[in-house]
């Protein structure tokens, strides 16, 4: 309950500070902002790609945090949803470096079939994510199309 408190306050901020236009907060990505590069370190096979060499276009980017109460369920609930509405759409799962352990227990639940990645902490702020887990659905140009924490927002905009 405080979480999701705690996300309708910060909703309600972003919707007042639109309607005033206040350039002051830096609250969030705007939409098709392109994304920052970053590198990441596949949980597979240990190898570093670029984000701009990874094929990230009409992807979903995850990210996760080991210590979030919050990311597996959510995660159950985006694959239940994305199952039941039958959408089809590609994802990738990312963590902080610090969560590489949690990283393999999840690619190891899913038998490694999940793509898996963890990044620098700084990649997290780059992508401004207030929320955990954060799913950020980019479009045909990788741009950012959707960032929000609530997995059914990001089934129905699919």
């Amino acid at each position: 309950i405080t979480w999701w408190k705690k996300y309708s306050i910060w909703i309600n901020q972003i919707v007042t500070s639109k309607q005033e236009v206040s350039s002051s907060l830096d609250l969030e990505f705007k939409i098709s902002d392109p994304i920052p590069e970053f590198q990441l370190k596949s949980v597979k096979n240990n190898r570093y790609t670029n984000s701009n060499e990874l094929n990230i276009h009409n992807k979903l980017l995850i990210f996760f945090d080991k210590d979030c109460i919050h990311c597996n369920n959510n995660f159950e609930h985006f694959l239940a949803l994305r199952e039941e509405h039958n959408k089809k759409i590609d994802f990738i799962i990312i963590f902080r470096e610090e969560s590489f352990a949690k990283a393999l227990e999840i690619s190891e639940l899913y038998e490694n079939e999940l793509d898996i990645y963890v990044v620098r902490d700084e990649t997290f702020k780059k992508f401004k994510l207030r929320f955990l887990p954060a799913f950020v659905k980019l479009n045909k140009r990788s741009l950012i199309e959707l960032s929000t924490p609530v997995p059914l927002e990001i089934i129905r905009s699919i």
